[in-house]
This record gives C-alpha cells, structure tokens and sequence, in this order.
C-alpha cells in the first residue's frame, strides 16, 4: 500500500476517534446505553445495517409526546427496565466520583478532564437550589429520562470540605419542566451534606 494511501487510512481512523465517543455519548444520554453500543457496533457493519438500525433508534416523538403518555407506558420504556438498560446506583455513583476526584477512577488526565467537564455542568440549578453560601461550588451531571430526574455532582464548601452526592428520583408523570423535583434534588442535597458537616 503507498504512504497516501496509509496516510488516509491512518486519517480516517482519526477522525472516528473523535467522532465516535462524541456520538456515544449522546446517544447514551438521549436514548439508552444500550442504543450507545448499537452505534458502535452498527458502524462497524454494512451500511445497509446502519440504516436499519438508526430507524429503530430515530423516533418522531419529542417531549410533548412523552408526557402524554400515561404512568404505565412511561415505565414501559426500555430505558427506564433496569434490566434492559444502563444502571447504577446512588452509592456507586458516590464511589466513582470520589475515584475521579483522586484520580484514581482512570489515568490522572482524563479523571482531570472529567472534573473540568462537571465544573462546567450547564444545568447546576438542582444541586444549588439550597445552597446557603454563594461561595460554595457545585460540579455535577444530570440524568434525566422521562419520569426521572437524577443527579450526581460535588459540593465544595470555601473550608475545603467536598462531599459526593448522588440524589436519584423517580416520578410518576413524564413531565419535562418540574421544578419542584428540581428543588427536592437540592433539599436532598443540602440536607444529606449538612448531615455530614462538623458541627
């Protein structure tokens, strides 16, 4: 094979290196983890089963549509079967993000971009809902499917204490906008680190 010809071989490769985590990753959030895998395992194949698998992926619905479902369609959802779908729990979330604070959940650099990522969360409303002291700093990640509404994240008091939390919740409507599930995650919060503070 000519150098060109590696060359554009050793590009192109590249490039899905870029793109493919970009696309897992929304894809992980917008629809399942297990759609996530689908993609990487669908790219690798003809492009036939690419298209047929991104049908299945691709619905027309949107949030109004969602929330019109009643409870039990809701929870029929794939995403939201523990079984079928991504799944932790609050106390493995706890755990990770203290490996990540320490470096120790990956190689030092990437747990140090994981953090920069959290301190840019662009929805930090939950976690800070209730916190008493503008000087204290949240970073965290929102997980939101229909009927639920998690969060994970770090509270950092301006005394250097940082507490892990991870407030999980689980509704019985598909609403998009509620701001007083909002609101709870950060009574849960608050109440949880205050528990945890010196007196």
């Amino acid at each position: 094979m000519t150098g060109i010809g590696m060359g554009l071989i050793n590009f192109g490769g590249q490039i899905a290196g870029v793109v493919s985590p970009i696309a897992t990753g929304w894809l992980a959030d917008v629809f399942s983890c297990p759609a996530a895998f689908g993609f990487r395992i669908g790219t690798t194949l003809s492009p036939r089963y690419w298209r047929s698998g991104c049908r299945e992926l691709c619905h027309e619905g949107d949030e109004r549509v969602i929330a019109e479902l009643t409870y039990g369609q809701v929870s029929a959802l794939r995403a939201l079967q523990p079984e079928k779908s991504c799944r932790t729990t609050a106390a493995e979330m706890t755990r990770l993000l203290r490996l990540i604070r320490r470096g120790k959940a990956a190689a030092r650099e990437v747990c140090a971009d994981v953090r920069r990522w959290l301190e840019l969360q662009v929805w930090p409303h939950r976690l800070r809902s209730r916190c008493p002291d503008d000087e204290m700093r949240t970073s965290g990640k929102t997980g939101t499917l229909p009927a639920v509404r998690n969060e994970v994240g770090v509270v950092e008091y301006p005394d250097g204490g940082r507490y892990s939390v991870a407030v999980f919740t689980r509704a019985e409507d598909a609403r998009s906008r509620v701001p007083e599930r909002d609101a709870f995650i950060g009574l849960a919060t608050a109440t949880a680190v205050e528990s945890l503070r010196p007196a």
